[in-house]
């Protein structure tokens, strides 16, 4: 296993994933999208049948406009509130134990090990550290 292999794993693993579960809700919305035409074209055949063709068109667009507004409610009522400033819980110990960057995960040793890379460059070079 090359050096190269072992920063790019974990990076290969998260987009992998990200990419399967993109695609599996793409499908779910395309599905979705079907079920509401067929639901549609079904109540328009329904209604168009027992009441008229525009009282059928009517009702599909009542049906649509009313659910657009419940939507727009719930967007409006869920929407993030400023919240009061919380204080931070206490801290017990901040600074961490050898033992515990050891035993860290593998992506966060990486990370560990490249900040030490920059931070030995940045002051080999005597820049300032921002």
């Amino acid at each position: 296993m090359s050096v190269v292999d072992t920063f790019t794993a974990p990076l290969e693993r998260a987009v992998g994933r990200v990419a399967r579960r993109g695609a599996g809700w793409l499908a779910v919305a395309i599905f979705g999208v079907v079920v509401i035409c067929e639901v549609t074209v079904a109540l328009h055949r329904y209604v168009a049948i027992s009441q008229g063709s525009v009282t059928a068109d009517l009702s599909v667009a009542g049906l649509y406009a009313l659910l657009g507004l419940v939507t727009l409610l719930v967007l409006f009522w869920s929407r993030e509130r400023r919240a009061v400033p919380k204080a931070p819980p206490p801290v017990a110990d901040p600074a961490p134990t050898l033992a515990a960057l050891i035993n860290a995960p593998r992506e966060l040793q990486i990370a560990m090990i490249l900040e030490a890379i920059a931070l030995g460059f940045a002051l080999a070079r005597n820049r300032k550290i921002k």
